[in-house]
């Protein structure tokens, strides 16, 4: 790192004085780090904005007397005015601006376009978005605020493979780049300023045993949950594995032991999502279009939800091909509805009875004339706290990004990536969890 600015006076002021002031770059280009400290524990902030013009955003933590605030959220290719400041009950005491450059992305970084503004307050915000050029995965991911600008890029520039690759943010606020990463790279969890918190296990060939595709998610109290591919005879089945953070294996499950396997095609399941809880645990399978719900101390399947699967759906039209499954927190069943073969995509809701194995499409949304679209495969839908629901529809047939409310059936905000990016899922950010707000 390389120190910008070193006060080598204190800022005084009515609160609490400033001393050591530094604002430094990170190893991403567009992430600085102010840091300096107060006698006594105060709260410190950092206002943004474009030089010349209010700040937009403050990072601020809560409450200390050394304070290292990452500021995350500035525009490529402009100037911006950082403020430093601390809080106490004596008042606020603010340092001069400082102005960054925060250099231009390169040529070939993603761009992207806002086809309809948000309509609301809450409508709108960060999006975290994989990158692949035209279908093949990479390890690129960018944050993409509700304007189309990218506020955050992770480009180590090495490795095009497969697509499918899995973006979140963690519960830590680590960035997790997993699922189907390139041949011979590896599952990665990042900080925002782009040091590398955790690296898994290095990925084999796409049709070797145990490579990592599609899904994975941080386990509570250390280790990842991945979909792994299981190779037997030459033919692929998947098993979901747990590894602790040095790589080992702490608790295994495979279709090969528990489904009945068709040896007439060289992959028989093709698992596109897993969600590991206490007892048990589900699994999505897009070559069968069901989902299922399964035991975790007999490895049993305790029903299966699809066309062929045990539940009678008594009202609505079943999904084909899914992605992305996710239960809601009123406990309905949202699916990504890819319709292989039909000619339109989906979102769309169900309510189960288990006890009754029956269900009832409940909300959905398909874009109608004018938003309607169709991707054969990838895809996500991810429910938010407003309520809303995000439609990451980012094959290359499409490579948009939907807000809807689900209720009135009504478009809130949508993005369009440009080409040849395209990408495999997207997620909500609140830049909160960092700390992050936008000021009035």
């Amino acid at each position: 790192m390389w120190l910008l600015l070193a006060c080598r006076s204190p800022v005084t002021g009515p609160g609490p004085t400033l001393f050591d002031l530094q604002v430094r770059k990170t190893q991403n280009p567009q992430v600085f780090r102010v840091s300096f400290e107060t006698r006594d524990s105060a709260v410190g902030a950092v206002a943004f904005g474009p030089a010349g013009s209010p700040p937009t955003l403050q990072v601020q933590d809560q409450g200390a007397v050394l304070h290292d605030l990452l500021v995350v959220g500035l525009h490529a290719g402009e100037p911006w005015e950082l403020v430093a400041s601390a809080t106490d009950e004596r008042g606020t005491t603010v340092a001069p601006p400082e102005e960054v450059d925060v250099p231009a992305l390169p040529d070939d970084a993603p761009r992207a376009e806002v086809l309809e503004p948000a309509s609301t307050p809450d409508a709108g915000g960060w999006t975290l978005l994989d990158l692949n050029r035209n279908g093949t995965g990479s390890l690129r991911v960018a944050l993409v605020d509700d304007g189309g600008e990218v506020v955050w890029l992770h480009d180590p520039g090495r490795g095009d493979d497969v697509g499918a690759v899995d973006t979140q943010v963690t519960p830590d606020g680590s960035i997790l780049v997993a699922g189907s990463v390139p041949t011979g790279e590896r599952p990665v969890e990042l900080g925002l300023d782009g040091s590398v918190w955790w690296e898994g296990t290095e990925q084999p060939d796409f049709a070797d045993d145990g490579f990592m595709h599609h899904h994975t998610d941080p386990v509570p109290g250390g280790g990842h949950v991945f979909l792994e591919k299981d190779v037997r005879g030459g033919k692929r089945g998947d098993r979901v594995v747990v590894r602790d953070d040095t790589g080992a294996v702490t608790w295994t499950w495979s279709t090969w032991d528990h489904w009945e396997p068709d040896l007439s095609v060289a992959e028989w399941t093709h698992l596109n999502w897993v969600e590991l809880q206490d007892d048990v645990f589900y699994l999505s399978d897009q070559h069968s279009s069901t989902i299922w719900k399964v035991d975790r101390a007999t490895g049993e399947p305790l029903w299966s939800f699809g066309a062929t699967g045990d539940f009678t759906l008594t009202e609505g039209t079943w999904f084909k091909g899914q992605h992305a499954p996710e239960w809601g927190p009123d406990g309905r069943l949202w699916v990504y509805d890819n319709q292989q073969g039909n000619g339109r995509s989906r979102v769309v809701s169900y309510r189960l009875d288990e006890a009754a194995r029956t269900a009832v499409q409940d909300e959905q949304w398909a874009g109608g004339e004018e938003w309607g679209w169709y991707t054969g495969f990838w895809g996500d839908v991810d429910v938010l706290q407003n309520g809303n629901v995000l439609v990451g529809a980012g094959n290359p047939d499409t490579r948009r990004v939907f807000e809807v409310d689900p209720v009135a059936g009504e478009l809130q905000w949508a993005l369009e990536l440009q080409p040849p990016f395209a990408f495999y899922r997207a997620s909500r950010v609140d830049p909160a969890r960092w700390g992050i707000t936008r000021l009035e």
